[in-house]
């Protein structure tokens, strides 16, 4: 509702400036006195730093939230790939890595919320959907002929010593 009250206002205020320009022959009057052009110059400014002011208060609204959220769900990534890699190794135990991660993010002073926890599973089926691609890319590159004839490694000039150049 109150984003509806905002476009609202801002095209009525389109509109009232549309309504209010002025013709051909007030436009010669203002020019030519210096006091009320150095006048509408200033509401001008005015006016376009408070155009600004809203606008930069609607994406501080809008963003920041955005920007935390993004923000959260990278270091729940994080700390999920830590806890993926310690199960691996066996520094942790593999039924215990949720309870990892989430007594990291507490260090954090992350609490645990609904929205924490369906993080952690999203990172998770990430991670979990990244794996076997990962491999076939793998496994497709060794089965190619280039890994079969590799590139020839070649040396830039820049690096080769003056003297030593060949033409």
């Amino acid at each position: 509702m109150k984003k509806i009250l905002c476009i609202l206002i801002a095209a009525m205020l389109v509109m009232g400036f549309i309504a209010c320009a002025p013709s051909a022959e007030q436009v010669e009057k203002i020019e030519s006195d210096p006091l009320i052009v150095e006048m509408i110059k200033n509401i001008v400014a005015i006016a376009t730093r408070a155009i600004l002011l809203l606008i930069l208060c609607f994406l501080a609204k809008i963003g920041l939230p955005l920007l935390e959220k993004f923000g959260l769900m990278w270091i729940v990534r994080i700390f999920v790939k830590a806890a993926e890699k310690q199960g691996e190794t066996g520094a942790i135990d593999k039924a215990q890595k949720k309870q990892h991660v989430l007594h990291l993010l507490q260090l954090f002073g992350i609490s645990k919320t609904p929205l924490i926890e369906n993080m952690i599973e999203a990172a998770v089926a990430e991670i979990d959907a990244a794996t076997p691609l990962y491999f076939d890319t793998i496994n497709n590159y060794m089965n190619s002929t280039e890994a079969a004839d590799p590139p020839a490694v070649t040396t830039p000039a820049i690096l080769i010593n003056p003297d030593q150049q060949t033409e």
